[in-house]
């Protein structure tokens, strides 16, 4: 179904972009949500493929979550 499907605006996106992004917003905001005594998930990603139009994902495996929690 989402074989041959085009890119999306932001075209193609790698995971290394994706785990420096994401480490970038969890060193800003997991203090502020643990001071506020709120606990934080990250839900698999769902279908868990490598890539859906061109955005790789980042946790559709159990490697992918070990590289986001570095």
């Amino acid at each position: 179904m989402l074989e041959g499907a085009p890119l999306t605006t932001a075209g193609v996106v790698p995971s290394e972009d994706l785990v420096r992004n994401l480490g970038w917003f969890l060193e800003r905001i997991v203090p502020i949500a643990e001071e506020a005594g709120v606990r934080l998930a990250m839900h698999p990603d769902d279908p868990p493929l490598p890539s859906v139009r061109g955005i790789d994902r980042i946790h559709s495996t159990v490697d992918g979550f070990r590289a986001c929690s570095r």
